[in-house]
């Protein structure tokens, strides 16, 4: 993440936040904006929901993309080549 060419500030924008917190809202679930880096993917801001139950994930870690949910998502809609 950190020699990747792409800043973090690049993918936080007010945009995608305010789109992530009105996401949050009306689901009650925590939403993610994730970076797809073959074959993982990278958390990049997340927004959590006032739940009794938390999402263990941070900002900034880097998972196998087969192994989260919205890596399978991800996975599931991309080109063959992927």
């Amino acid at each position: 993440w950190a020699s990747s060419s792409c800043s973090r500030s690049a993918f936080s924008s007010a945009a995608a936040l305010s789109v992530m917190r009105d996401l949050t809202s009306t689901t009650g679930e925590t939403s993610h904006l994730v970076l797809y880096q073959h074959p993982d993917v990278v958390y990049v801001e997340k927004v959590e929901a006032d739940s009794a139950v938390q999402m263990r994930s941070r900002v900034g870690t880097v998972e196998p993309a087969a192994s989260t949910v919205v890596g399978r998502a991800y996975l599931a809609h991309a080109p063959r080549e992927i």
